[in-house]
């Protein structure tokens, strides 16, 4: 992954072989070694800038995990990429934060 992303590939290519790489990582839990990969995973999504691979994710991981992500995103997505996400969310339950 960090070899495509350090050369000057063309974003075609780049993004022909991120996807690929995509399901070639565990899918990260919040304990053991699988959440280790979860740094890579949100680089390669923000990288390749698609909600539709992002959004799951977001949606199917542990609490926890999800709110790493979210948090990862937010530091390393652009503000469009992240809109986007924002409005194509499913939309959840009417849990506060505040019974935390």
């Amino acid at each position: 992954m960090e070899g495509v992303l350090d050369t000057g590939f063309p974003l075609l290519y780049r993004n022909q072989v991120l996807r690929f790489l995509l399901p070639l990582f565990p899918q990260p839990s919040a304990a053991g070694e699988r959440a280790a990969y979860a740094n890579s995973i949100i680089h390669l999504l923000v990288t390749l800038g698609d909600p539709s691979l992002t959004i799951p994710f977001l949606v199917e991981s542990e609490e926890l995990l999800a709110y790493q992500f979210a948090f990862d995103l937010v530091e390393g997505g652009s503000q469009d990429f992240l809109e986007t996400l924002r409005t194509e969310l499913p939309q959840g339950d009417d849990v506060s934060l505040t019974n935390y």
